[in-house]
């Protein structure tokens, strides 16, 4: 009998043992972090990489030439982001690589007359103090109780126009590039909010191009 107990006790304690491991392997399961893809155009060229998310909030960008890109990226004091009349998102190295690779030139013809506006307003939705100018126009810098204080624009123009904002005056810095969609036979920029797009600085960062805009042109 005394064996027999022996017996049953070696097996508890191996049961416990079984499933103490069975925990552990369970809990390096569920920490484990996701596996993303992130997809991106800089320069004109497309990259591709995954990444993970730590506990910790820590992005992990597993290709090395994207995160030497990526570094490259939020630091680049004159980052130029382009948003497509689809709403796409590519991103340059400066002003002039856009106009360069993303063909910005307006559409020739010349049974078209350039001509339009674009007014800049203090708050989303188009409230608040405003500004117009007639376009295509280059404006280096904007009245100074409107300097860094731009949320909402609107734009309506007879030829397919891009507007850019900076971030400071001169149109230096970084900056935002936006263009119309065509209703009809006019093009026309809605942006109820700036909040809506990322001031750059990395895809992961939370700042916005809100309260950001300094001096701008329309072409």
């Amino acid at each position: 009998m005394k064996k027999l107990n022996h017996l049953f006790s070696l097996l508890f304690a191996l049961s416990l043992l079984f499933i103490s491991c069975q925990s552990d392997s369970f809990s390096d399961i569920s920490e484990t972090p996701d596996l993303k893809v992130m997809n991106f155009t800089y320069n004109g060229k497309q990259y591709s990489s995954t990444y993970t998310i730590k506990n910790d909030s820590t992005y992990v960008i597993n290709d090395n030439e994207v995160q030497s890109l990526y570094n490259e990226i939020i630091n680049n004091p004159t980052l130029s982001i382009l948003v497509n009349e689809d709403g796409s998102i590519e991103y340059y190295e400066n002003y002039e690589k856009i106009k360069e690779k993303a063909s910005l030139k307006p559409f020739s013809n010349f049974n078209v007359v350039k001509s339009g506006y674009v007014i800049m307003y203090e708050h989303d939705n188009y409230f608040g103090r405003s500004i117009g100018y007639n376009i295509p126009v280059i404006a280096k810098g904007v009245p100074r109780e409107l300097n860094d204080k731009i949320t909402s624009i609107y734009a309506q123009g007879t030829y397919n126009f891009s507007v850019t904002i900076f971030e400071h005056g001169g149109l230096g810095g970084r900056s935002l590039t936006l263009k119309p969609v065509r209703v009809n036979n006019q093009y026309i920029l809605e942006v109820f909010n700036l909040k809506s797009y990322k001031y750059g600085g990395g895809f992961f960062n939370l700042r916005k191009w809100n309260d950001r805009l300094s001096s701008f042109r329309v072409d």
